[in-house]
């Protein structure tokens, strides 16, 4: 997002043990596949001015801004959230990785929430 601040929130949930990772400054060749973002304010005909893909190819993580993990020994999953909001950065992107303690599938869902507001001059 170039104009606005964007304020984020996210939450997850793991069928295994994972580690979560938010990332700023993140390098990419290619972005991935782009996810619609819905606004909820139905009477609203705004559109967001943040994207979001899934799959991108990264060819640099960028500064780890936060870690955390969900389940335990492998094999039992949970669920976390952002501790409160994250003000990102305008003309950065991010990287939110998932990445599973043992070998195997699994599954994350992931819901991301955020505003966005011009910044006093």
């Amino acid at each position: 997002n170039t104009e606005n601040e964007t304020h984020l929130r996210y939450t997850y949930n793991c069928e295994a043990e994972f580690s979560v990772v938010l990332f700023e400054g993140t390098t990419v060749s290619a972005n991935g596949t782009a996810k619609t973002a819905y606004n909820r304010n139905r009477n609203s005909v705004s559109t967001a001015g943040t994207a979001v893909y899934t799959g991108p190819t990264v060819t640099s993580d960028g500064t780890q801004l936060r870690e955390a993990r969900v389940g335990s020994g492998g094999g039992s999953g949970g669920s976390g959230e952002s501790i409160g909001e994250w003000i990102l950065a305008t003309n950065q992107k991010y990287l939110l990785r998932f990445t599973k303690a043992a070998a195997g599938t699994s599954y994350v869902s992931t819901k991301l929430w955020w505003y966005e507001h011009t910044p006093p001059a």
